[in-house]
């Protein structure tokens, strides 16, 4: 998790430049050489090779070269990578905000969450289903999670992740396909 902090931190400092975000910004409506990218933001070329050092050094940005031609590009992985980490990050909400519902569904999440931590997996399926909708909002909508992903996640609030991630499944709370996870929008577990 640290190493995914730091990979946030890196990224921000990254981006704290008026140049960088103006480069980015270019960047994301299309590819362009140093050429077009000097002449759109009035740019030495040394200043913009050096913005454009930094924001490779974290992989924000692509390079391909075609011929004596080098065009600049966003990095749609890198963006996806640390779209996750963010994603992750924030996903950890208090038990309290865990799920809007009645109160016996506060009661259940204060009686087995300590703060983000699943200090035991309910026995009885009906508090289960409370758990484990709760655990389902640590995933994003529309975000695939390789199974060591999903593990990672799940291993931030309890040390059993094979039945935390098989018990998403069983209920619907989560797919799975191939070793590929994705949360379900409409999340309804089975009966």
């Amino acid at each position: 998790m640290q190493e995914h902090v730091q990979t946030l931190i890196d990224v921000v400092q990254a981006m704290a430049h008026a140049g960088r975000l103006r480069i980015l910004g270019l960047l994301a409506e299309q590819r362009r050489t140093s050429t077009e990218l000097s002449s759109l933001l009035s740019m030495k070329d040394v200043e913009l090779a050096r913005h454009l050092a930094k924001l490779r050094e974290v992989d924000l940005i692509e390079t391909s070269v075609d011929g004596t031609r080098t065009t600049y590009g966003l990095n749609p992985k890198a963006l996806q990578s640390i779209n996750k980490i963010a994603s992750a990050a924030r996903s950890t909400a208090p038990a309290e905000d865990g799920l809007a519902g009645d109160d016996g569904e506060k009661k259940v999440l204060r009686t087995f969450l300590r703060g983000d931590e699943l200090i035991a997996i309910p026995e009885n399926r009906r508090q289960r289903l409370v758990v484990l909708a709760w655990l389902a909002r640590c995933f994003e909508d529309d975000v695939r999670y390789s199974e060591a992903e999903v593990n990672r996640i799940i291993r931030r609030h309890h040390a059993d992740c094979a039945t935390l991630r098989r018990n998403l499944v069983d209920e619907g709370f989560m797919q799975r396909d191939h070793g590929v996870y994705w949360r379900l929008k409409t999340a309804e577990p089975s009966a």
